[in-house]
């Protein structure tokens, strides 16, 4: 199989999913898996995809010099330039020829002369001629949205809540590939031990510096690893091994995961509780595929023992269980998601200005069901993966307001950039990790 395959593949990958609105590593893991492809082919195949994505709205920039505004053109022929232009503009190491020459043979074979000879003139020209310069762009908002591949009102929102240097900071890191995060399990082994392990694996591995049971790896995935298998490490983000030390559990709470999957923050927060010392958690979802996930993720690291696993509308929970029943509850709450663009570049183009005001009132409805089921004395720690403030401080005042007899808590964190009192958004461009926010609520009164 010719290194051409990799780049038709490519093509029709985004194809579908520009097509289906479904989500690219989905897509792109199940082609891998049909695909008898060589690793160097996986890689380039990987490499065009999230490149294309990444840089779709700049692409598409440098495209219009060299196409009619009027000009309509078929999926697979947009999506066909954007690989190839993303070949010629942004990866050195491939050839000019090969980039024009398959992406010209690629349109005879699917298309007809006239496709092929469109496509050959509009690479040919982008080759021979600078690009299309982005001081054309008067509107700043427009110019960092178009040079990151960023929504226009994606950028104007980041604008308002952090200002211009710190959105163009967050755009930027967006468009930088992600790193391997694991978090250790401490019950098992230690964080160095767990890093002297991997190394002898053949890895590349250092200590993450956002998180104290967190390590960075380089040269692949530890899937394969004897200390995965045994649920010693787990892939998480470091940011979101801050979610559960900031519920301060001890061996014995009654905890609740109101939106479990897929349930690596479950799995990190029953390592705090002792069956012996009557600790228990109960890990909820509201969708019913969704529940495998979560016991999946138990299973493998071994916190079966002190869980359980059960479909809940988080909303109805005192219905179900009663007022005052949980020590601490987490609410991973549902959300945009923006915090993790640089993970899944395509959430950039399915969400809209409207989709956080949504979000927003169905994340207060289950904070409310989640402090009527809290314990006097207990602690609510609400997190969201998403760096916009309409979701997350916003979203904490408005529960606030309404919910007088709770106070916010300082969340334990060993960065000092992060000081908190009670809430931490952490940005994607200050750890290279995902962005992400959390609040820490204790609940004073009756």
């Amino acid at each position: 199989m010719s290194k051409s395959t990799a780049r038709e593949l490519a093509v029709q990958l985004l194809e579908r999913t520009e097509q289906d609105g479904a989500y690219t590593n989905l897509i792109l893991n199940q082609v891998i898996k049909e695909e008898n492809l060589s690793s160097q082919e996986r890689a380039l195949l990987t490499e065009l995809v999230y490149g294309v994505m990444q840089n779709k709205r700049l692409i598409d920039y440098y495209l219009s010099k060299f196409l009619k505004p009027s000009q309509k053109l078929d999926g697979w022929v947009r999506q066909l330039l954007r690989v190839a232009v993303y070949q010629l503009v942004f990866l050195d190491q491939i050839p000019t020829y090969a980039a024009i020459n398959e992406a010209v043979q690629y349109a005879k074979r699917r298309g007809h002369r006239g496709i092929s000879g469109l496509v050959n003139g509009v690479l040919r020209n982008i080759d021979r001629h600078p690009l299309k310069s982005l001081d054309e762009i008067t509107s700043k908002i427009e110019r960092i949205g178009t040079q990151y591949s960023l929504p226009d009102w994606l950028v104007k929102q980041l604008v308002a809540d952090y200002g211009e240097e710190t959105t163009e900071a967050i755009a930027q890191s967006f468009n930088q590939r992600a790193h391997v995060s694991v978090r250790v399990n401490t019950n098992q082994l230690s964080r160095d031990e767990a890093l002297e392990q991997l190394q002898v694996a053949g890895f590349e591995v250092t200590r993450s510096e956002l998180s104290p049971v967190g390590l960075i790896i380089q040269g692949g995935l530890p899937t394969d690893t004897e200390l995965f298998q045994q649920g010693a490490i787990t892939i998480q983000d470091e940011a979101a091994m801050l979610v559960a030390p900031a519920l301060e559990v001890r061996p014995s709470d009654y905890v609740w995961d109101a939106c479990a999957a897929p349930g690596g923050k479950s799995a990190h927060i029953a390592t705090y509780l002792d069956n012996a010392s009557g600790g228990q958690l109960l890990s909820t979802d509201i969708h019913p595929h969704k529940l495998s996930l979560i016991q999946a993720s138990l299973d493998r690291q071994k916190q079966n023992d002190k869980s359980r696993v059960e479909q809940l509308d988080a909303r109805e929970v005192v219905a179900q269980y009663g007022s005052e029943q949980f020590d601490k509850i987490l609410v991973d709450a549902p959300c945009s998601g923006v915090g993790l663009l640089r993970r899944k570049p395509d959430i950039r183009f399915q969400k809209s200005a409207h989709t956080s005001q949504a979000l927003a009132q169905n994340q207060l409805e289950i904070l409310a069901a989640a402090a009527e089921a809290l314990k006097v004395g207990g602690r609510l720690v609400y997190a969201t993966c998403t760096i916009l403030k309409e979701e997350n401080e916003a979203v904490i005042e408005a529960f606030l307001k309404q919910h007088s007899n709770f106070q916010l808590c300082r969340i334990p964190l060993e960065q000092e950039v992060l000081a908190n009192e009670g809430m931490v958004t952490i940005l994607p461009h200050q750890f290279e990790s995902d962005g992400f926010f959390i609040a820490a609520l204790e609940k004073i009164t009756a």
